[in-house]
């Protein structure tokens, strides 16, 4: 069996992808609803289009999961896609060019742990367009992050698909 042209398989994998509307919350518990309503991606398209960006430090227990397609423009094409693995998950925004290569990827939300502490982001999506992240750190045994340790960030997504960040 002949291997499907580039072109089709990368139309393949952008077809896990649904438009969402705006604007929209990703959480602790967004992947779920992700994850029932999504196929789940082949091994093969994980290994063309995802993890040769964000797939440093993958173990057996790392998993994918589409999302839903952020924009489309004529230059590019931006995806969500969260990655679980031990201690931390994240969301990312992975911006391809129409032949699949990817231009930019991004965290823009999620948790890590390192046994003492907790990391946690949370994503506030206005439109396809503008990202906004809230950073918050628990120490081990906190019930409420600091508010002098929260961090907030705000990303535009521009023509070129890139994803950059705002002062």
């Amino acid at each position: 069996m002949a291997n499907p042209s580039k072109a089709k398989k990368f139309n393949t994998y952008l077809q896990l992808f649904n438009p969402i509307e705006f604007p929209f919350t990703l959480h602790s518990d967004a992947h779920h609803d992700f994850s029932k309503s999504n196929k789940s991606i082949h091994p093969d398209l994980i290994k063309d289009y995802i993890t040769p960006y964000i797939g440093k430090n993958e173990d057996e227990y790392t998993e994918y999961i589409p999302c839903f397609l952020l924009d489309e423009q004529k230059n590019y094409i931006a995806v969500v896609v969260w990655k679980a693995g031990l201690k931390e998950y994240e969301y990312y925004v992975l911006t391809y060019n129409n032949a699949g290569d990817v231009i930019h990827h991004q965290v823009i939300g999620g948790m890590k742990s390192d046994g003492e502490k907790v990391i946690s982001r949370i994503a506030i999506i206005d439109d396809e367009k503008s990202i906004h992240m809230v950073e918050g750190e628990l120490k081990d045994q906190e019930t409420d992050y600091d508010p002098l340790k929260t961090k907030e960030y705000s990303f535009v997504l521009n023509e070129e698909g890139y994803l950059s960040l705002e002062h």
